[in-house]
């Protein structure tokens, strides 16, 4: 583990990676006429089948995590409803503010057993009956967290404004900065930085602690060790308009989960494409159909009516100042969790949120 940092020391490494964790834009398809999917899927390209769905009352569900039990925390507003595998509303946990992340913590990891939620400037850590039995503050004025995960030694917050992921220990004390002037390869080699550019910076991390962060705008998803060190060499991901093994739009993926055998299922906002790739990056399956998703999912940002906001807007997107005020103009993505496999459910499970529709899917891999 990095040493920790102190106050003087985050402040000053925290100002060197806003002003250099800058957007980079990556080079588009250029193959004629390519045209973003839609419709029906062949049905021998879906590997999942939908065992239930239920509808949630809150009125903006924005997040989803699973416990090892297989119970479904959905969150949004100013509350967290835990659901049964089944779709039954066991509890329901008031909340002061909508959070912008939530996991909940294994029993192999830091915090065992609780849920973790981020906030734009800090993090609560709630014991089993929804009390805060921790709460961290130590960001910038200026953050925006929008990711978090844990593993056996550190939570990790994703921030969109300074594209920065921070590791923290069991006390909150920051002892890692993760991205453009901060990390390095194992051979040296810089890390080039986080592309982000809206508020979809997912992260996870698998059963050997490896710290998994979405590159979106690089249509990547980027390894690191525990200690915080860049492996190029797991890294994968590419941009592609229309083949089903690389991710579409702007930057995606927006979300992602890790299955207990080390596979990923990843969400592409937009399309709504539920993809799911080996432990090494190469794919294997959808989940589901597109059209099964409220199409108002498609309709990703209001479109300016005039030439004039279209180049204010182009203006505003290009000021770091404003990326803070951007990101409140974003509209929902899916999302999604993994469920664990359990005695009395062996197959692999995976629950997605249609926020849009307010409405939970679990989908079941269907035995080949």
């Amino acid at each position: 583990m990095t040493p920790k940092m102190n106050r003087r020391d985050f402040v000053k490494a925290t100002a060197l990676g806003a002003t250099m964790a800058t957007t980079v834009g990556i080079q588009k398809p250029t193959v004629a006429n390519q045209q973003i999917p839609s419709g029906n899927l062949p049905s021998k390209s879906v590997g999942f089948s939908e065992v239930i769905s239920f509808k949630t009352p809150i009125n903006n569900p924005r997040l989803i995590t699973a416990d090892p039990n297989g119970n479904i925390f959905v969150a949004g507003d100013d509350k967290i409803i835990c659901y049964s595998r089944s779709g039954h509303a066991n509890d329901e946990i008031p909340l002061a503010d909508s959070p912008t992340a939530m996991v909940f913590s294994k029993p192999e990891r830091l915090f065992a057993d609780h849920l973790l939620l981020a906030f734009q400037h800090h993090i609560e850590v709630m014991d089993s009956e929804g009390k805060t039995s921790t709460r961290f503050h130590f960001f910038p004025e200026k953050s925006w967290l929008v990711g978090i995960t844990v593993n056996s030694q550190n939570i990790f917050v994703s921030d969109c404004i300074t594209k920065i992921v921070y590791g923290l220990d069991w006390e909150g004390n920051i002892v890692q900065a993760i991205g453009k002037g901060f990390s390095r390869s194992k051979s040296g080699s810089p890390f080039p930085g986080f592309a982000v550019p809206s508020p979809y910076f997912a992260l996870d991390c698998d059963r050997s602690d490896r710290l998994w962060v979405a590159n979106p705008q690089h249509h990547q998803l980027v390894a690191f060790t525990p200690e915080g060190l860049w492996e190029s060499d797991k890294t994968w991901g590419k941009a592609s308009l229309n083949k089903q093994d690389g991710f579409t739009g702007c930057c995606n993926p927006a979300a992602f989960a890790l299955l207990d055998d080390g596979r990923f299922v990843t969400v592409e906002k937009t399309v709504q494409r539920v993809k799911v790739f080996s432990p090494t990056g190469t794919f294997q399956t959808f989940v589901a159909q597109p059209k099964i998703f409220d199409p108002a999912l498609r309709l990703f940002e209001t479109p300016p009516s005039s030439q004039k906001e279209q180049k204010e807007q182009k203006n505003s997107s290009q000021d770091p100042q404003n990326q803070e005020n951007k990101t409140a103009t974003w509209k929902p993505s899916l999302q999604v969790a993994a469920l664990p496999a359990l005695p009395d459910c062996q197959d692999c499970q995976v629950a997605v949120l249609d926020p849009a529709n307010r409405k939970v899917f679990v989908f079941r891999e269907i035995n080949q």
